[in-house]
């Protein structure tokens, strides 16, 4: 949806705007004041929390995670990303995987794809590829992101360890 609306206000000469989604935020140039958009990565431990700032233009910054549609039962908690493996929510110790691209029905389908295929199996693809970045946020408080959006990446929580996917 967000890329239909970016291609519709393109068209109508637009060249500055932000479009949020709810965990799909899409941007369309800088702000009036010529600077980056600043999109916040939610942390996935602290709800009222940042884990860190993205400074971005012309892209969609999709984020994919288990730490807001899910249930407990037996003190265990089911999220809403399933592996197709097993049937069974996917178990990676990914919290959340953002992804950071033009294209965002890409971004979309990536997101969700990267928290069953783990950091390790992402971070693969992502070598393969020079159309998108990603940032992985897991369990153990680490950060894992990838070189090309490093610079564009503000770590918020000292808690975090952060790691660069170089390829």
């Amino acid at each position: 949806a967000s890329d239909k609306i970016n291609e519709i206000l393109k068209q109508e000469g637009i060249t500055s705007a932000v479009l949020n989604l709810g965990g799909n935020v899409s941007v369309i140039g800088k702000k009036e004041n010529h600077k980056k958009w600043q999109i916040g990565i939610q942390d996935p431990l602290e709800e009222e929390k940042l884990a860190g700032i993205l400074s971005v233009e012309d892209c969609s910054v999709i984020t994919s995670g288990v730490y807001q549609r899910f249930f407990e039962q037996d003190d265990k908690r089911y999220h809403h990303i399933i592996d197709s493996k097993t049937g069974r929510p996917a178990e990676t110790g990914l919290l959340s995987v953002t992804i950071i691209s033009k294209n965002g029905t890409m971004a979309d389908a990536l997101s969700t794809s990267f928290m069953v295929m783990g950091v390790e199996k992402s971070s693969d693809l992502w070598k393969k590829s020079n159309d998108f970045g990603a940032i992985f946020i897991t369990n153990k408080k680490e950060i894992y992101i990838t070189q090309d959006i490093a610079d564009a990446f503000e770590l918020e929580q000292s808690e975090y360890t952060l790691h660069i996917i170089e390829k």
